[in-house]
């Protein structure tokens, strides 16, 4: 049995205070203990409560603690802007790194990031935990069994709805010390993006790993719908052409009070599989998913016999598989690393690049652009 030090950074508040609690619930996984031995944040007041709570050292430089504190692994539950300093720092400490999504915000600093996993000989784990979610898990497994014959359209529509407080109650940070709220959400260059980079990343993820082959080009228009104060997307509608062929829809953003969607469609010449909310099977009983494949699908068994464990705690199963790829020195058991990690930071900026030129952009591309301008559309503030 082995006992693994690790840490939080970004542990204070937001995600990051969720898994420092996991991290002390989790004391013992795979046969391995597990011991949080500090956390690490900006802001002074929110760390040492924290700290003193879980009874684990606080910092508030992430080098200071990498120095002091001999660590296995950090969880690193930053802003999105700061994802790859930290990560490479860690690295070159040693210390193994599950990094929340997205990867980061540009390519310039995913490849960097790559580079220095492969020099330092780490496991870099990107935080996608729904890539462990049985109906998507199922879906995928139907997919490349072929059950659906050639896969000529993939459709996805994500609604969400967040409030202005959700952006201008954001943690503050010194690069927005100058711009009307110091928050790092809403703004181009401490997130990212806005709805693409933070919340709908997740499902961009989902819709690239159905994808029938790699992305070859998108054609995209964004706008803010809804919220007053931010200068990043909040509604965004993408074309999406394949290498093989096939095509992709993608209808996504934060602005939609009326109801919250999270939909994919994928259609073949053997079938078809639909998922989202209010589905109705016999009797009008709700359903996870539609299932509409031919008899003559190459495989016919239902799908649920390949989604693998219910009830699922999606977070301990990606955390889970960070800490067996550690374990058995694999990093090709990650559900999700630098490469698979850096598929979603492309397609996000390849839409924004899109979004910028008001054109089709062709993959792969020069990611040396500067943000967007987006038309704000909203007639009324949000509340």
């Amino acid at each position: 049995m082995t006992n693994y030090r690790c840490a939080v950074i970004g542990g204070a508040g937001g995600r990051g205070s969720g898994w420092a609690r996991e991290m002390k619930q989790w004391k013992s996984l795979l046969g391995h203990t597990i011991e949080l031995v500090a956390i690490c944040d900006i802001s002074d007041i929110a760390l040492q409560s924290k700290a003193e709570k879980l009874k684990v050292k606080a910092y508030k430089d992430y080098k200071e603690m990498l120095d002091k504190e001999k660590l296995d692994f950090v969880i690193n539950a930053t802003p999105h802007y700061v994802h790859a300093p930290i990560m490479i720092a860690a690295a070159e400490h040693g210390a193994h790194v599950l990094s929340e999504k997205p990867m980061c915000i540009n390519l310039k600093q995913a490849d960097e990031m790559k580079a220095a996993v492969e020099k330092n000989k780490i496991v870099c784990a990107i935080g996608f935990q729904h890539r462990f979610n049985p109906i998507y898990r199922g879906i995928r497994n139907a997919i490349t069994a072929g059950d659906l014959g050639f896969v000529f359209q993939l459709n996805m529509i994500f609604h969400w709805f967040r409030t202005e407080d959700y952006y201008l109650n954001s943690s503050p940070v010194p690069e927005n010390a100058d711009a009307d709220w110091e928050g790092w959400r809403g703004h181009w260059k401490t997130e990212g993006a806005g709805a693409l980079a933070n919340q709908i990343i997740h499902f961009m993820d989902q819709f690239l790993w159905f994808s029938p082959s790699p992305v070859q080009s998108v054609m995209a228009a964004s706008r803010i719908a809804r919220h007053e104060h931010v200068e990043t997307d909040d509604n965004t509608n993408v074309i999406v052409e394949f290498q093989n062929g096939s095509m992709g829809l993608c209808q996504m953003g934060v602005a939609y009070k009326s109801g919250k969607r999270e939909d994919f469609a994928i259609y073949g010449t053997e079938g078809a599989l639909e998922t989202g909310r209010g589905l109705k099977g016999a009797l009008g009983v709700p359903k996870l998913y539609n299932d509409m494949r031919k008899g003559t699908a190459k495989v016919t068994h239902s799908m649920l016999e390949r989604m693998g464990p219910k009830n699922l705690q999606l977070n301990k199963a990606l955390f889970s598989n960070f800490l067996e790829a550690i374990v058995k020195d694999d990093r090709k058991i990650i559900s999700v690393d630098v490469n698979e990690g850096r598929k979603s930071v492309e397609f996000m900026r390849g839409i924004l690049l899109s979004i910028k030129e008001g054109k089709k952009v062709t993959f792969p591309f020069d990611d040396n652009f500067s943000a967007p301008e987006l038309m704000r559309t909203f007639t009324e503030k949000s509340v």
